[in-house]
């Protein structure tokens, strides 16, 4: 399958509760990258620089969101 399943660790602050992530939502989609298909999550996100704002495309409870998040500076390239 595709997408990059959101695991139980999701902390208060990090960027994935800021941006309205849960545990158990599966991201398909960074831009028009589609995660499995043109490389992993990280590889995808690695293409990207901090501050850069992307459009999500995730499943939640079998319906598809979008949501524009912008990158934390952990996130972005080492460019």
């Amino acid at each position: 399958s595709r997408g990059a399943l959101i695991g139980e660790n999701i902390t208060a602050d990090s960027p994935a509760a800021k941006i309205g992530l849960h545990t158990g939502d599966i991201i398909t989609k960074v831009n028009e990258y589609v995660i499995g298909k043109n490389g992993s999550m990280s590889s995808i996100i690695g293409q990207f620089q901090a501050g850069d704002t992307v459009t999500l495309t995730m499943l939640r409870d079998g319906k598809e969101r979008t949501e524009k998040v912008q990158l934390d500076a952990y996130a972005g390239s080492r460019r």
